[in-house]
């Protein structure tokens, strides 16, 4: 009965331990949610007035013309499209972002709710082993001591693995990024050597390709934060990983310009390439911390079974 009454002990405090995990991500999720739109609003508002200035300089009054300081105007209608396109560009990213982030959020309270009221499973579960334990049961107590300890380094191992799988699909799609930008790198350069209209059509659909991925980047990203959150304490990654949910931001503040100085695609692929190292460098360290918990959770399951065995 007491090895019975154990094992369910266990069970209920992994799923309570899960459940605390998947509260505290809805928690982190409803924050970012909130702060995602507040900064919409803000590229809304921002977006709405580069529209308008765009909508000005296209005119064709002497009024506008002074505008431009009497200088060549379609360089400022250009000026003003690349602001727009900017803009537009961040405002498109943080809708994709709060889309993505209210399924996440719809998902974590379905999975919360499905596991049921745990509390009360917990606590009639400890009623029944304390009755069974009125008498000194030192075996019993060591034996709820360890398997409670290995039930909690089970739980770590899995926001680790969760928090490394995360990472490593950051990094997949930043390489498809980067093997977007290299490629519009190489037919700028024939672009700027006179490559024609081909060429430029093949440099902006590969530009095109990397913004389109970014979204996915981005979007990734803010999960991998997540997952670090949760596990910070136990883990000092020594770097601002809140820098992570404006990465995009500073992708694009590099790329939109491309269209007329072939250095900021060189830009953004820096941009891209260091953020590559450091997400490289965080995986390293969560396989470490990996390493060292499976090590632990081994020794708790020979402890375990070495007590069992001589108790038998």
């Amino acid at each position: 009965m007491l090895r019975q009454l154990n094992d369910e002990l266990i069970e209920v405090k992994k799923k309570m331990l899960e459940r605390d995990r998947m509260k505290r991500l809805l928690e982190k999720s409803l924050e970012e949610l909130s702060e995602l739109k507040k900064r919409r609003e803000l590229l809304y508002e921002s977006l709405e007035k580069e529209k308008k200035d765009l909508d000005r300089i296209e005119g064709l009054s002497l009024t506008n013309l002074i505008h431009c300081l009497l200088g060549d105007k379609k360089k400022c209608v250009e000026k003003e499209r690349q602001e727009f396109l900017l803009q537009k560009l961040k405002y498109d990213e943080v809708d994709h972002a709060i889309a993505n982030l209210n399924v996440y959020i719809f998902e974590l309270e379905n999975h919360i709710h499905s596991m049921g009221h745990l509390d009360m499973d917990y606590k009639k579960i400890i009623n029944r082993k304390l009755e069974l334990l009125k008498e000194d049961n030192n075996f019993a107590v060591k034996l709820i001591e360890i398997s409670e300890e290995k039930s909690q380094l089970e739980n770590f191992n899995r926001e680790l693995e969760e928090a490394e799988a995360a990472g490593a699909e950051v990094v997949r799609l930043l390489y498809s990024v980067e093997e977007s930008l290299q490629a519009a790198k190489g037919w700028g350069t024939w672009d700027l050597l006179g490559g024609g209209l081909i060429v430029t059509m093949a440099k902006h659909s590969k530009i095109d390709d990397a913004k389109a991925q970014m979204n996915a980047v981005q979007s990734m990203l803010r999960k991998f934060q997540r997952e670090l959150m949760d596990i910070r304490e136990y883990i000092d990654f020594n770097i601002e990983i809140g820098s992570f949910a404006t990465f995009a931001d500073y992708f694009f503040d590099g790329l939109i310009f491309d269209f007329v100085v072939q250095q900021k695609i060189g830009e953004s692929l820096e941009t891209v390439q260091e953020m590559l190292v450091r997400i490289n460098d965080i995986i390293g360290r969560l396989r470490q911390k990996l390493q060292e918990t499976r090590k632990k959770l081994a020794e708790k399951e020979r402890e375990k079974n070495k007590m069992i065995e001589e108790a038998l």
